[in-house]
């Protein structure tokens, strides 16, 4: 439902966007310090729903609660087990045909949900003014602030980075023509706006936040922890490495080797940082969003895998089994193991394993494939087998009574041998791939037809929600399921 009384905070701008509360491009030198500031003091954090995996997707049992949120043109829909209700709509009283939504974006976290879109009038020259407009949101669809924003519109994407925290910050960078700037809101209005940077992780507790320089002058990489209250920028302690090299960021922290140290591992948040000592040296790779950091060694096929969380490390030797090769590079999963996709003459199977040598296989094989590509979430495991190519690699028939998916598929499954099959269409049958796996991976959903198709990974249970008019919207523009973090697979 909506309150009566809308916090509607306007900013509008003459040149490039920029308001009364811009602080001007020279940081200041000082750490930021430890405590949140006083406009953040009464935003308590706030936790994701208790549900059991799949409740999500499950109709049966969902009842009034939201379980996926989408967003159409103009429209902000929640999903319940009776159907699609619009939360919002963007930009109320404008003609939605004359306009396209263009820069859509949606996090939920805790019990907040932010959604912006942009509205790009049809006949828009370069140059023209164009209008962004965000709202942070309850997850029961309570409409807590509105923040609509002007500047004048380039042909490029404008939204340059959109996150939320769980105690209802939202932080976006938004470019207009030659402007790009930062700005940080909660449901009393906007807090500050700083010029030349942008975003890109999500807040701390604390509210601060990391971002990183965009002087479209300069290919120097800066990271700076923003202060939401006053625009400020501090320094990381990223930014003091000699040698500056690759850094990933997790939630809200950055982790990046330390210069000083290679074997060490340095994870940074705004009050302070730890590091977790490798044994030997790495290149960072990946960080999987549990908390597992995999980094590749000088030795081929040895790995280092990274406890972030308990702050531990261990080598691990991948070896495959013989007369089997990797389709896919290892990942680390949820619960710190390793899962590749590997085959045979014949066969290719999704495997785990805790020591890279003992391997293990989820789901069904694919064959007759040019290639793969795996994610897992919450101990289910996505595998999709591609032949988009000119040619593929020769393969064998499959061996009597295995059950194949050849050519296109996609598939989740679990290692309790739950398996269930999502695409596997006749030869010659192609389809844009946005599937998407929520974070407890108890639902999978993909967007076509102008609604979406949710799928139970344990149950099976396929139900299609249709959100507006196919011949206007297919696919959806964005959707998430509750609690937010979908593992998005294709990449």
């Amino acid at each position: 439902m909506r309150r009566t009384s809308l916090l509607l905070f306007l900013l509008l701008t003459a040149c490039g966007a920029r308001t009364s509360l811009d602080l001007g491009s020279a940081p200041p030198t000082s750490l930021p310090p430890t405590e949140p500031h006083a406009c953040l003091a009464d935003l308590a954090r706030t936790s994701a729903p208790d549900w059991e995996r799949g409740h999500a997707c499950d109709a049966g049992s969902l009842g009034d609660d939201i379980g996926m949120f989408a967003m159409v043109g103009f429209d902000l829909i929640g999903v319940t087990s009776a159907g699609p209700r619009i939360i919002h709509r963007f930009f109320e009283g404008q003609d939605d045909t004359k306009a396209t939504a263009i820069d859509t974006a949606m996090v939920v976290r805790g019990d907040y949900v932010a959604a912006t879109v942009t509205r790009e009038p049809h006949g828009l020259a370069y140059g023209d003014p164009i209008h962004a407009e965000t709202v942070l949101l309850r997850r029961d669809g309570t409409l807590l602030g509105q923040h609509l924003e002007e500047g004048p519109s380039i042909s490029s994407v404008g939204l340059v980075g959109f996150f939320l925290s769980d105690r209802g910050i939202i932080v976006a960078g938004r470019r207009f023509k030659d402007d790009i700037h930062t700005s940080a809101a909660r449901d009393t209005g906007l807090l500050a706006t700083t010029p030349d940077v942008q975003p890109i992780a999500e807040p701390a507790p604390s509210g601060r936040v990391v971002v990183r320089s965009a002087d479209p002058n300069s290919s120097e990489v800066i990271l700076s922890w923003l202060d939401p209250c006053t625009g400020e920028l501090h320094p990381t302690r990223e930014s003091a490495r000699m040698t500056h090299g690759t850094f990933r960021t997790w939630g809200h922290r950055l982790v990046y080797l330390d210069d000083v140290d290679p074997t060490q591992l340095v994870i940074e948040d705004p009050e302070g940082s730890t590091t977790i000592p490798l044994g030997e040296k790495g290149e960072l790779i990946e960080i999987h969003p549990a908390g597992h950091a995999l980094l590749e060694t000088a030795v081929e096929g040895r790995v280092l895998l990274a406890d972030l969380n308990a702050h531990t490390a261990r080598a691990i030797t991948v070896q495959m089994p013989p007369g089997w090769t990797e389709m896919t590079p290892a990942r680390p999963t949820s619960d710190g193991r390793l899962y590749l996709a590997m085959r045979d003459s014949a066969v290719c199977h999704l495997e785990v394993s805790s020591d890279g040598l003992s391997w293990t296989p989820v789901g069904l094989p694919i064959g007759e494939v040019f290639g793969a590509a795996a994610r897992e979430s919450n101990g289910t495991f996505y595998l999709y087998g591609s032949i988009n190519a000119v040619t593929i690699p020769p393969w064998d028939p499959p061996p009597p009574g295995t059950m194949r998916l050849d050519h296109n598929s996609v598939q989740v499954a679990r290692e309790d041998g739950t398996s269930v099959v999502l695409k596997n269409p006749p030869f010659g049958q192609y389809w844009l791939d946005d599937f998407q796996l929520a974070a407890d991976g108890g639902c999978v959903s993909d967007g076509n037809n102008g609604g979406v198709e949710i799928t139970h990974t344990s149950s099976g249970t396929v139900m299609f929600v249709p959100l507006a008019d196919p011949k206007i919207y297919d696919p959806v523009d964005v959707s998430t399921f509750v609690p937010g973090d979908d593992m998005m697979p294709w990449y």
